[in-house]
């Protein structure tokens, strides 16, 4: 199963893994015990029962078409669902070793790997998540309580902000940071260009992923199965939206707020203007959601194979699954859809066409 450094949640992807753990246990430590210790960052199990969720939307009996055509996978170190794309490249969090590693767009090489933080020991991961925006790039140090800014021309860090909180998860909205604490609860939000917190909401439980869009901002309570809407303008809790499933990852898009909600093997779909949540069924665990022109994205998998779905806004359905064992996160980056995982390894996917 996987679970993040706290210890204090399970995911089950022993199974849908057999059949890759021979071909990474050279690249990475023993995956199948994670009870204890994992290296992906901290997120928790769920002690209590979260709030009931909205019924399913009904799942197709015949097999979907392929979401998309794998067209090179990539060796790299364990990452995890809080990658980003800025500029021409991807970047990936390396948790266990505290670096980051930037891939190639066009080509798929890896053409940097460098130190940002500090490696994983049995706790929280440092390098946990990367925001981008344009040729804004930002890190977490969570075991220092800060987020550093790269410089991509450079590969280096050229500004760290101490942010008084564990960084968990990041959005970046312009000049504005946010991230969520999953460690000591709340969201804290960061002026770039001032370099100081402006505001923390506290009134957030166990926080996970964190979206900006509507005049929003959207966090996943982890445990109490919500999903957590900010007033971007007054920093304030507007609404509290039960989803259910373990809520992880969070996207904006399409008029919606979408979360990986990965016990309810789901994605909840939350419309801006109602709030309203509708919940459709992948028969997948999911764990990272993205959006963009072609539509929703989901990865995730079963217990047979790690998978990324494709999910049509205007109706709701599940319009394509395509099997790669790199499935854990998933980054829109134009013409493609990457996939990438703990697993060591990432998959470059162009979307059938409609």
């Amino acid at each position: 199963h996987r679970q993040q450094n706290t210890g204090d949640r399970t995911f089950s992807r022993v199974g849908r893994y057999a059949s890759v753990v021979l071909a990474v246990v050279a690249l990475t430590l023993p995956a199948c015990d994670r009870e204890e210790v994992s290296r992906m960052g901290a997120e928790p199990r769920a002690t209590e029962t979260p709030a009931e969720s909205p019924q399913p939307t009904e799942t197709p009996d015949a097999p979907p078409e392929l979401a998309g055509e794998v067209e090179r996978t990539v060796k790299t170190a364990p990452t995890n669902q809080y990658a980003a794309v800025a500029g021409d490249s991807l970047w990936l969090p390396n948790p266990e070793t505290g670096h980051v590693t930037r891939v190639d767009l066009s080509s798929g090489r890896i053409v940097a790997r460098f130190k940002v933080g500090r490696p994983t020991t049995p706790g929280p991961a440092d390098i946990q998540a990367i925001a981008a925006s344009g040729k804004s790039l930002w890190v977490t140090q969570s075991l220092q309580k800060a987020v550093v800014r790269i410089d991509p021309a450079k590969n280096t860090i050229i500004d760290r902000i101490r942010i008084g909180a564990t960084p968990y998860a990041l959005a970046l909205d312009g000049h504005t940071l946010w991230a969520t604490d999953f460690e000591n609860g709340g969201v804290v939000r960061v002026d770039t260009r001032s370099k100081e917190v402006v505001a923390r909401i506290r009134k957030v439980s166990n926080p996970t992923g964190i979206a900006v869009g509507g005049g929003a901002v959207w966090v996943a309570e982890h445990r109490r199965g919500r999903l957590v809407r900010i007033d971007a303008h007054t920093n304030r809790v507007v609404k509290r939206i039960e989803i259910g499933g373990n809520p992880e990852n969070v996207a904006v898009g399409f008029g919606s707020a979408w979360v990986a909600t990965n016990a309810a093997q789901s994605v909840a779909r939350v419309g801006i203007e109602t709030n309203k949540a509708v919940s459709i069924g992948l028969e997948m665990q999911v764990f990272g959601v993205a959006v963009d022109d072609a539509g929703v994205w989901a990865a995730g998998g079963t217990e047979a194979a790690g998978l990324v779905a494709q999910i049509d806004p205007m109706t709701n359905a599940v319009s394509g699954k395509t099997p790669t064992n790199c499935a854990f996160g998933v980054v829109s980056a134009g013409e493609h859809i990457w996939a990438v995982s703990d697993l060591g390894c990432i998959a470059r996917i162009r979307p059938r066409k409609a």
